[in-house]
């Protein structure tokens, strides 16, 4: 049994635009960019773009109508991999980052500028960040199931009698799983 929750979310989110122009033009990934990669390459999961930070196995990769959704699963044995969890769960770190190898695009002047739109690419790598530039892309932690009640011969039954000054209010008969 693993002992890190899984992560989950959306690495991309298409058609939405990021919040920061690349250089002089804005840039959005359209529906199907990544699927030929997602199918055929492995992507690699990093801790804030970093090489050297390996965060998991990806587990799956999927394009649906929304954008590329994601499950990676954490390294065991990691030392680092504890406090990003912790920046996950305390929302330190809430969005995705993907880097990719542009292989064709399509230029549109919108309202906003230059933007351009990401037809066809190599998916490199997915990476959970502080500050995303699309504000959609979201990560989430996705924990273990609660340990099963314990079996009957291990319950405890208290009698009320027996306890001195209880903390809290035991009504005789009630189970109490430990």
């Amino acid at each position: 049994m693993t002992r890190h929750p899984r992560l989950e979310g959306y690495a991309a989110v298409f058609w939405a635009i990021g919040k920061q122009p690349k250089q002089d033009f804005y840039q959005r990934i359209a529906p199907g960019a990544f699927a030929e990669s997602i199918r055929t390459d492995e992507i690699l999961a990093l801790w804030k773009h970093d090489l050297a930070l390996e965060l998991g196995d990806v587990l799956s990769l999927k394009e649906n109508s929304r954008g590329l959704t994601f499950e990676i699963q954490p390294f065991e044995g990691r030392r680092w991999i504890d406090s990003a969890i912790a920046e996950i769960r305390d929302g330190t770190v809430r969005g995705m980052s993907t880097g990719y190898r542009i292989l064709e695009y399509r230029d549109d002047l919108l309202a906003r500028g230059l933007v351009r739109t990401v037809l066809r690419a190599d998916l490199l790598e997915i990476s959970p960040v502080c500050f995303p530039n699309v504000l959609e892309t979201r990560v989430h932690l996705v924990e273990r199931a609660v340990a099963e009640p314990l079996p009957r011969e291990d319950v405890i039954r208290i009698e009320p009698a027996l306890v001195g000054r209880p903390r809290r209010h035991i009504r005789a008969g009630m189970v109490v799983y430990c």
